[in-house]
């Protein structure tokens, strides 16, 4: 009978010393938040059969803002996954036409050589994924892109630099293209989206609470 307590002790000290160990370096299992900015080159690719048998082509493009959220889970010590919802307006430096999309990315982050211990270190970030975009508004401006769809798809794939400066803060800079799936006008003929996006993202050390 003797023994029960002690054993009973010995139970209460160890998860009592599980609670307080620190957390793994690498948040594994956790959701983090952040911020993400930057600026990207939009535009429309239209393609069409023209009076001939021929096809005729068209772009337009521009800069614009590029912000937002983002939430981010680590699975593995290299690899993260993560969604975003970030203002994306595709338009032209002409002003011909400026429509205003709300996009989320859905993307998965791979970090080689990520170290699993505390530390700080800098690793390159391949990043690829798909998108799903809602259009904030009818039109672009212009009467030709007033038929322009809700929704689009489209695929995504980037690079970038990931630092690393304490147990779970770092911030990644990086470039990512999106591709558009989607056929955006019922109108005879292909209207496709298409930007390029460079971009910071930051999980601060002020948001490790969660």
């Amino acid at each position: 009978m003797r023994l029960f307590p002690a054993v009973a002790l010995l139970c209460a000290t160890a998860l009592s010393a599980r609670a307080q160990s620190p957390e793994p370096s690498n948040g594994s299992g956790r959701v983090q938040f952040g911020l993400v900015g930057g600026i990207a080159m939009t535009g429309l690719s239209v393609s069409y059969a023209d009076q001939g048998d021929g096809i005729a082509s068209g772009s337009g493009n521009g800069t614009s803002p590029y912000f937002g959220l983002f939430a981010r889970r680590t699975l593995l010590p290299s690899v993260h996954v993560g969604l975003m919802a970030v203002f994306d307006l595709k338009g032209d430096d002409g002003a011909r036409y400026a429509i205003p999309f709300v996009q989320f990315p859905l993307q998965v982050e791979y970090t080689p050589f990520a170290p699993r211990g505390d530390g700080r270190w800098v690793r390159p970030v391949l990043i690829a994924g798909g998108s799903a975009g809602v259009r904030l508004r009818a039109d672009g401006g212009t009467d030709y892109y007033s038929a322009i769809r809700p929704f689009e798809l489209s695929a995504l794939a980037g690079l970038g630099v990931e630092a690393h400066f304490r147990s779970r803060d770092w911030v990644q800079l990086g470039i990512v293209a999106h591709h558009g799936l989607t056929d955006l006008q019922p109108t005879p003929g292909k209207t496709s989206s298409f930007s390029v996006a460079a971009f910071i993202k930051a999980h601060p050390g002020a948001m490790r609470r969660y």
